[in-house]
């Protein structure tokens, strides 16, 4: 696993740093204000304890859909279209 990642959990949750147990409004929320302000990273699958739990893909395409968002249109990946 990429060390600066680890480096991230470990230091916790800051001005540029959210983490996030599952995939929901208030991961776009968190984009966003970064995105309007001085960046920042958004650590999804992280439980509060800092224990990596993952996300399931398809709760990500199921959330994408009923926050009517394009996941890839945000993040500009292509594994992420349709």
């Amino acid at each position: 696993m990429n060390q600066s990642i680890i480096q991230l959990i470990s230091q916790g949750e800051s001005e540029t740093v959210e983490i996030k147990s599952t995939f929901g409004k208030e991961v776009i929320e968190s984009l966003c204000a970064f995105a309007n302000n001085i960046g920042g990273a958004v650590l999804v699958g992280i439980e509060n304890s800092g224990k990596i739990t993952g996300v399931n893909y398809l709760e990500i395409l199921t959330k994408e859909q009923s926050l009517g968002i394009n996941l890839a249109a945000i993040l500009g990946y292509e594994q992420f279209k349709d």
